[in-house]
């Protein structure tokens, strides 16, 4: 009867010792993921232009690098290659911050998307008025041109036909009629005496209008497009940047979380245990 209280009472501890503490096949083999930070230095300039002149500024700013190892091997990709080894080792903080780098990564990519969506079509209607513009200077270069030349045109003197003393040299006049006896106009006749004294009369001119040179022309110069063009490159770089959170800075407290949840792992089971000449069962924990 003692012997069957003794298992009745031994029989649940197995049990008891192998409850979720164990780490599985694969979480046992895990390794530590380490990672160290390497400062760099890198310069940028800017350049203004006061009264003429034109200055450019240097600046220098300080970055960190991190790298990531996983069993002494460097990782070159650590936001897709480390994921694997954490979630392996099933730990709530690790899947909490897996969570939350997800959330940043797809609203960055939301964000950069739509921004893209905004900021490419404004930059073709960038290059869209500037196309404009150019035909619109053109054609006003073209019109103005024009002008020009019409304005500083002289009228031309107009040609009289028909016989005259220099292209009829025999004439015939009688009651005030002369009529061509030679040449191409024979046989044409004229009430004006070719004989006498021509008094040249002045050439009716037609006043020019002082407009001064054209100042537009009826097409599209283009300003509006480049204009709302501008408006939607600068809508869609915002957009694209409005995305809040850090991925880098989630997966880094991720594996800070891994790495101390690696370190206090530990587990009870139940061995047999012997010696000398006593038997009998041992509880060991596992770190």
């Amino acid at each position: 009867m003692k012997f069957l209280l003794y298992c009745l009472f031994i029989a649940p501890l197995p049990l008891w010792g192998q409850v979720d503490s164990l780490p599985s096949q694969a979480a046992a083999r895990l390794k530590p993921i380490e990672f160290r930070e390497i400062p760099y230095t890198y310069t940028t300039h800017s350049t203004s232009t006061y009264r003429g002149k034109t200055s450019t500024t240097y600046s220098t700013h300080t970055g960190i690098r991190r790298i990531y190892s996983y069993d002494g091997i460097d990782v070159d990709n650590p936001k897709t290659e480390l994921w694997q080894y954490m979630d392996a080792l099933k730990d709530a903080d690790v899947q909490y911050q897996h969570l939350q780098f997800d959330d940043i990564v797809a609203r960055q990519q939301t964000a950069s998307t739509v921004g893209a969506s905004i900021a490419i079509p404004g930059l073709l209607m960038i290059i869209a008025g500037a196309i404009e513009a150019a035909s619109y200077k053109n054609a006003l270069s073209k019109q103005k041109t024009a002008y020009y030349q019409t304005s500083t045109s002289t009228p031309s003197t107009p040609t009289t036909t028909g016989p005259t003393l220099a292209n009829c040299s025999s004439w015939i006049g009688y009651a005030g009629t002369w009529e061509c006896m030679s040449g191409p106009y024979a046989g044409q006749k004229t009430t004006t005496d070719p004989f006498a004294p021509v008094t040249p009369s002045p050439v009716p001119t037609q006043p020019i209008a002082q407009l001064g040179p054209p100042t537009t022309v009826d097409l599209p110069d283009g300003k509006g497009l480049a204009l709302g063009g501008a408006a939607a490159l600068l809508v869609g770089i915002i957009v694209g940047a409005s995305a809040s959170g850090d991925a880098g800075a989630a997966l880094l407290k991720a594996v800070q979380y891994y790495n101390r949840a690696l370190k206090q792992k530990f587990s009870w089971e139940l061995q047999p245990y012997w010696q000398y000449n006593a038997t009998g069962i041992r509880l060991v924990g596992h770190f």
